[in-house]
């Protein structure tokens, strides 16, 4: 994976999200709307009580493949939420 690259999205059919992927990409619009910047790593770790920060990053990954969300790894608060993502937080996860 190139490090400046963001991953790209899964196909449409491969859009199947889970109960906690919602809660994830309900956590960034809410933290983007109450701090006008996207949560860190860190951030997300410490709200949802995970071990490490690479918990994570395993959901961001899965979020981006699934076209949900976009980031460059190696860059501070690039998460953004695509508007499938958008739609798909609204919805529960039902695409």
């Amino acid at each position: 994976m190139q490090a400046d690259r963001p991953l790209p999205p899964r196909p449409p059919t491969a859009r199947r999200v889970t109960k906690k992927q919602i809660e994830v990409l309900q956590f960034i619009l809410d933290h983007q709307g109450k701090h006008g910047v996207a949560p860190t790593r860190i951030e997300m770790r410490v709200h949802f009580g995970w071990r490490s920060t690479f918990s994570s990053v395993t959901h961001i990954e899965s979020l981006a493949r699934k076209g949900l969300v976009t980031w460059t790894p190696t860059k501070a608060r690039t998460l953004k939420v695509t508007e499938a993502g958008r739609m798909a937080a609204r919805m529960g996860g039902s695409l």
